[in-house]
C-alpha cells in the first residue's frame, strides 16, 4: 500500500506542476479573456470595425508636431518617441517633430495630475483630441493630447500607439489581438484597416469649402432685401472670398469681396434695396466663390425665388 501511495503522489505531484507551467504559458490569454469580469465590465463597448468618433475627421496636415512635457522620464520619452516612428514608418503620409510651443499639435504628458477623466479603460493611459472643430467634410483636429501615467511591461510601445490612434481620432476595436482593443496584451499588433484609413485621409490634399447658409430675399416692386450666412467648412483658409448676385437674364446686379474665411469661420451678411433689372423678375442667383481650391463647388450657387 505504501508503494502505491507513493505512485498517487507523485502523479498528483506531476499534475501540479504540468497545471503551473501551462498556466504560466497561457496566462496572457486568460488574463486577456477574463479582462471584462477582472475589471467590472459586463461586455466590450467596441466595434468591430474601424470607426473615428467623428468620420473621416483628421489634422490639417500630415506634418505634425509634438512637445514631450519634463514630466515624462527617459524611459516614457523613448517609448512614445518610438510609437512615432513606427506610424511614420507604417503610414508613409504622417511625419513628427519635436516643438516646445504649447501649440504642439500633439501633447504629450506623464503626470496623473494632467489625467481627464473618461470613459476609456486602457489603464496606462489616456490620449485622444482636445480640440476639434466639426467640419465637413473633413472634422478638423486641431490639437490631440497623450497622457502616459502608468508603464507597462510590454517591450512594443503598446500603450504609446493605442493612445496616438486615439488623438488620430480612433476608437476601440472588439478584436482582441489588436492595439485598439480597450484591454492591454503585449501580443497585440497594429490593425492594418488603422492605417489604411490614416493613408486614405491623409493622401487627400486640404482645401476649403465655403458655401451658403440660411438664405432669405424679401422683395418690394424691383428691390430685394437679402439675407444669409456663408461658412467656409474647410481645412485651409479661403482666400479672396467675392460674393455676386446676378438677375434671371444672366447680368451681374451685385459684387462685394468678404476677404478671407478661416477654417470653421462664418460671415453673416446683409444686404438691402438691391435693384433687380425688372418688377417681373421672379428670380435671383446668388454666387460665392474663392481664389483657393475646393472640396465642391457645386453648393457655392444658389438660385432663390423672388
Amino acid at each position: 500500500m505504501g508503494l502505491i501511495k507513493r505512485v498517487i503522489a507523485l502523479i498528483v505531484l506531476a499534475g501540479l506542476i504540468y497545471g503551473g507551467y501551462y498556466f504560466y504559458q497561457n496566462s496572457t490569454e486568460l488574463i486577456e479573456q477574463l479582462a471584462p469580469t477582472l475589471t467590472g465590465a459586463e461586455k466590450i463597448e467596441a466595434s468591430s470595425e474601424v470607426l473615428q468618433f467623428y468620420p473621416n475627421m483628421r489634422f490639417r496636415s500630415g506634418t505634425l508636431t509634438y512637445s514631450i512635457a519634463s514630466d515624462c522620464d527617459s524611459t516614457k520619452k523613448m517609448r512614445i518617441l518610438r510609437a512615432f516612428r513606427i506610424i511614420n514608418e507604417e503610414t508613409g503620409v504622417l511625419s513628427f517633430s519635436a516643438t516646445t510651443t504649447p501649440y504642439a499639435d500633439i501633447l504629450v504628458s506623464c503626470s496623473k495630475n494632467a489625467y481627464q477623466k473618461g470613459e476609456r479603460v486602457f489603464m496606462s493611459g489616456e490620449g485622444g483630441p482636445t480640440k476639434i472643430l466639426e467640419l465637413s467634410p473633413y472634422p478638423l483636429i486641431l490639437q490631440g493630447r497623450v497622457i502616459l501615467y502608468n508603464q507597462d511591461d510590454c517591450e512594443y510601445p503598446i500603450t504609446e500607439i493605442h493612445e496616438l490612434f486615439h488623438v488620430f481620432g480612433f476608437e476601440h476595436i472588439s478584436n482582441s489581438k489588436v492595439i485598439m482593443y480597450p484591454y492591454l496584451n503585449c501580443k497585440q499588433v497594429i490593425n492594418p484597416d488603422l492605417i489604411a484609413k490614416l493613408k486614405e485621409i491623409y493622401s487627400i490634399e486640404a482645401l476649403a469649402e465655403i458655401s451658403f447658409s440660411n438664405v432669405s430675399v424679401i422683395k418690394s416692386g424691383k428691390y430685394v432685401n437679402l439675407e444669409f450666412q456663408a461658412k467656409n467648412q474647410g481645412l485651409i483658409t479661403a482666400e479672396n472670398v467675392l460674393f455676386e448676385v446676378y438677375a434671371v437674364n444672366g447680368k451681374k446686379i451685385y459684387e462685394d469681396n468678404l476677404g478671407e474665411m478661416n477654417s470653421g469661420a462664418g460671415q453673416e451678411f446683409k444686404l438691402s434695396n438691391l435693384e433687380i433689372p425688372s418688377v417681373t423678375d421672379k428670380e435671383i442667383t446668388l454666387v460665392i466663390k474663392t481664389n483657393s481650391k475646393e472640396y465642391d463647388k457645386e453648393n457655392n450657387l444658389v438660385k432663390v425665388e423672388i
